[in-house]
């Protein structure tokens, strides 16, 4: 099979045309590189707070304990001692001691009713009475 000269110049045409297109005397223009990310330092310190244990959980046996708080609270007289277990609420607490809640954070020097804490050793004005 013979290919037509016309056709042979015109491929050879073509093939040195675009070689001669990557050809070029001028340097590349220089781009600049990858931007480097800037690091920030901020001036805030973390802080620490209280983390409020949801009614119900069934995480692990220790939760996020508040700061310490005031200790120069009294301990109410003939008051017994108990200690905030999983799904306890004042609010549980009043009704199983026959109380309020407001008399159980008055004898407790509790400010928020919903702050106390699973381990956390409050004073009731009786044992709860458990059903």
């Amino acid at each position: 099979m013979r290919i037509p000269a016309r056709t042979l110049l015109l491929l050879i045409g073509g093939i040195v045309f675009a070689l001669a297109c990557n050809l070029s005397r001028t340097p590349p223009t220089p781009t600049a590189g990858p931007v480097q990310p800037t690091q920030f330092s901020t001036a805030i310190s973390p802080t620490l707070f209280a983390s409020i244990t949801p009614l119900g959980f069934t995480g692990g046996s220790n939760a996020t304990q508040p700061p310490s708080g005031d200790t120069s609270c009294p301990v109410p007289g003939n008051w017994v001692q108990y200690t905030i277990e999983i799904g306890d609420s004042l609010s549980s607490l009043a009704v199983a001691t026959s109380s309020s809640i407001q008399e159980i954070m008055n004898g407790n020097c509790l400010t928020d009713p919903d702050t106390v804490y699973i381990g956390q050793v409050i004073y009731l004005p009786r044992s709860p009475i458990s059903g």
